[in-house]
């Protein structure tokens, strides 16, 4: 009856350490692939900045309402660079991985820093929790040969 106690023991906490660490894998893979959009999208958004900018000014690149502005006169290449600009911020600010405020220089945004915990708990993960997983491995491994020894 231990042998079977000790073996149901090492399985459950192989199968607990194995759980964490899928778990905590796929939340950092799935933060890291939101982090490389988000990268790619700023990229974009720089891009399309400095290219309206170099074409048709400051104003055309920064002010939001820039329809509204005395002098405006309609220009389908700018006006459609100026919409997925604007789409491109509003994805930004909906995504929450960078903080559109003044404090952007010290402080990092919601999903950055899930991200920096996450990463924090996968390295905690490698150097803790194999260990203790190996030992689970060990023990369920030493409990079956004792299983099949006394038998």
């Amino acid at each position: 009856m231990g042998t079977w106690l000790v073996l149901t023991g090492s399985a459950l906490a192989v199968l607990q350490a194995v759980w964490v660490i899928a778990g905590t894998g796929r939340q950092r893979v799935r933060l890291r692939r939101g982090k490389a959009r988000s990268d790619s999208r700023e990229a974009r958004i720089s891009e399309l900045q400095d290219h309206i900018r170099a074409r048709w000014g400051d104003d055309a690149a920064d002010v939001s309402n820039y329809e509204q502005l005395p002098g405006y006169e309609p220009d389908p290449e700018r006006d459609r660079l100026r919409e997925e600009l604007a789409r491109l911020l509003d994805q930004r600010a909906a995504d929450d991985w960078v903080l559109t405020f003044a404090a952007v220089e010290r402080e990092k945004a919601r999903k950055a820093r899930e991200l920096d915990e996450v990463e924090g708990e996968w390295r905690r993960l490698w150097t803790q929790g194999i260990p203790g997983l190996l030992g689970g491995v060990m023990a369920l491994v030493g409990g079956m040969l004792t299983s099949f020894g006394a038998s």
